[in-house]
């Protein structure tokens, strides 16, 4: 090492290991792995679910040293596992692997050797085995400027301002200082207000929000104009979902432009169908360099506000729910306007089954739930073009992917269902947003906060009332919740995103 020792180490617990760290390098800060101690939990307590669930709770949601020690102790008399030899083990040894005695030192992120999900596995999104190595100085250098872009707390959320007072569009970076949320708490779109919000929970921000409000066509003068909502929900990484970001609404414009400014859902259809083509070239494009490309996708709601129709048009599980109620009516009611396309509705699991009746593999349970091919739980999405073409359900991708029955024709497909609903009086606002409020909060619980909030900062707080719940559901105050390092904090809850638009005229 040059004669310099490193300031960390992450290992494994080895007692040998342990020894020459003390020796060689002895200012070195040592860490155990947590990811293996944690991983060990279930088997060394006797597999009780409610102890398990509880304990994680303690060793991730302490953020000081007093607090561990106290919540530890009061945890493991409640659950009568005092004389549990490897749970005393664990807490003799907390200062070298609970994250409230090491979060004073800096680990660039890492609390484990994370074989499976590292620094690596992230870097070989970028270089792998299969790279020559022209291509991977190349790649190597993009994805360590996405690492130190990370590490500097600059990440995408959503649009840059076209226009402060009524766009949103493309993407913002800015550094995030509140708990990895962000918000635009009002401004202005062509049919009155809008409110936005965002918090992240994956490693880096999977979710993708966007609102264009103006012209919907190409067309310089007199063409059509509304206001264009999009929500889009990564899977396996941003990089789906920031390409249907970059795409969908240019293509739409392109759509409408060639129905001379006719606004419907065939123009709508077609930005979709253009969007998947399009993804598909780039995938081909960067197959030999960059096969994981295959294995990413994302879902898609999206919006679209003209001459006092809504259009609403969904592939995959976010959600349109639209609140309304009349003068002198206390209650709202909620109406839900998109169909959520997951695998343990049995109507979206017949829809796929009519079409591949002859696949005795087309859903496997995983975890509790269904998923198509035991891979995925929503049943149409951009992307994941191994499950749409055999041209991609082969090597250089990854075995884990690859499926063993050929693909004679697409699982999955990005063609939404569009609905049409007329906009009335009584119709206040419409709620766009990922499935990680869904899965938190119902369409009725949604409308009656955005109901009962100001309308400055109103999707805030229906984000907060959603983290409220998760933190509660996992048995941690709110404050913690907040504070869980991102590599944590999506065990508890999904990047969620919202846009809440309330009509004026």
């Amino acid at each position: 090492m040059g004669g310099k020792a490193p300031s960390v180490i992450v290992t494994h617990q080895s007692s040998a290991m342990r020894v020459a760290i003390q020796h060689v390098p002895p200012n070195t800060i040592h860490r155990y792995c947590i990811w293996h101690i944690m991983s060990k939990l279930d088997e060394k307590i006797g597999h009780k679910e409610d102890a398990g669930k509880d304990i994680r709770s303690v060793v991730w949601g302490s953020t000081t040293e007093e607090q561990f020690e106290s919540r530890w102790k009061s945890t493991i008399t409640q659950y009568s596992l005092q004389d549990n030899g490897w749970l005393t083990e664990m807490f003799e040894m907390r200062v070298k692997w609970v994250p409230a005695y090491l979060s004073k030192f800096f680990w660039t992120g890492m609390s484990s050797t994370q074989r499976s999900k590292s620094k690596n596995a992230f870097l070989d999104m970028f270089v792998n085995s299969k790279t020559c190595l022209s291509a991977s100085v190349k790649s190597f250098d993009s994805g360590l400027t996405f690492f130190t872009r990370f590490f500097s707390r600059l990440f995408v959320l959503s649009g840059s301002d076209d226009n402060p007072r009524t766009t949103i569009r493309g993407r913002i970076k800015g550094i995030k200082k509140n708990h990895y949320q962000w918000e635009k708490k009002l401004a202005r779109h062509l049919c009155g207000q809008y409110s936005m919000a965002v918090a992240q929970a994956n490693l880096y921000n999977e979710d993708r929000c966007q609102l264009v409000s103006g012209s919907l066509s190409t067309i310089a003068h007199n063409g059509p104009t509304g206001v264009f909502v999009g929500i889009y929900d990564g899977h396996g990484g941003d990089i789906c979902s920031q390409f249907v970001l970059d795409h969908l609404f240019n293509n739409l414009k392109a759509a409408i432009t060639n129905q001379q400014g006719y606004v419907d859902a065939m123009a709508i259809q077609q930005a979709y169908i253009r969007t998947e083509n399009r993804f598909f070239s780039h995938v081909r494009s960067n197959w030999r360099l960059k096969p994981r490309l295959a294995a990413v996708g994302s879902c898609c709601l999206s919006g679209i506000v003209h001459n006092h129709v809504l259009y609403v048009a969904n592939a995959g599980n976010s959600r349109a729910v639209i609140g309304k109620w009349g003068v002198g009516d206390e209650n709202a009611e909620a109406v839900q306007l998109s169909i959520d396309y997951n695998a343990n509705d049995q109507d979206r699991r017949n829809e796929l089954l009519l079409e591949h009746h002859d696949d005795p593999d087309l859903f496997r349970v995983v975890n509790g739930s269904y998923c198509v091919r035991g891979r995925i739980q929503v049943t149409r999405s951009f992307g994941h073009l191994y499950l749409k073409s055999n041209e991609f359900n082969r090597e250089p991708l990854e075995q884990e992917y690859r499926q063993e029955r050929p693909i004679d024709r697409p699982i999955l497909k990005a063609v939404p269902t569009v609905h049409t609903y007329q906009l009335e009086a009584d119709d206040k606002f419409v709620i766009f947003a990922s499935d990680g409020l869904w899965g938190n909060v119902t369409n009725e619980e949604a409308v009656s906060i955005v109901k009962g909030s100001p309308r400055s900062g109103a999707a805030k707080a229906l984000l907060a009332e959603a983290l409220n719940r998760a933190s509660q559901r996992n048995n941690l105050e709110y404050h913690q919740l907040l504070n869980l390092p991102l590599i944590v904090k999506k065990t508890y809850h999904d990047d969620i995103s919202i846009v809440i638009l309330y009509f004026d005229n």
